[in-house]
């Protein structure tokens, strides 16, 4: 990977360029680093019709996000998975259009404390 992936990571891919260029599956090292924060709510659902497709969306981003990673892993289970490390604190919904200060200064002490 290059750094340029924004949505998903396709494990497979990665994989077969290492087996395409001679290594076997147990040579192959792989770290995965999910820049990304799915946050998973069990309130109640509300008469507020944004709320509830939010809460929808952060649910679906959640568990669809980490099965893919599961399922793509399964594909070859001789690699070597050695490092996932995921964004634990981070905004959802409309704060991600947020720029200001009070937004994106407590990502950025979150991002230090976490590396």
């Amino acid at each position: 990977m290059d750094g340029g992936t924004v949505w998903n990571i396709n494990i497979i891919d990665a994989v077969e360029q290492c087996l395409n260029q001679g290594y076997k599956e147990e040579d192959v090292i792989l770290d995965m680093y999910i820049c990304g924060f799915s946050n998973v709510t069990y309130e109640n659902a509300t008469q507020n019709g944004l709320h509830n497709w939010m809460r929808k969306r952060d649910m679906n981003s959640y568990y669809n996000g980490v099965n893919s990673i599961i399922e793509n892993m399964q594909v070859y289970p001789n690699v070597q998975y050695r490092e996932y490390v995921q964004q634990i604190g981070g905004t959802s919904g409309l704060e991600e259009m947020n720029f200001s200060n009070e937004t994106t200064w407590p990502l950025q002490v979150d991002g230090r404390a976490t590396a």
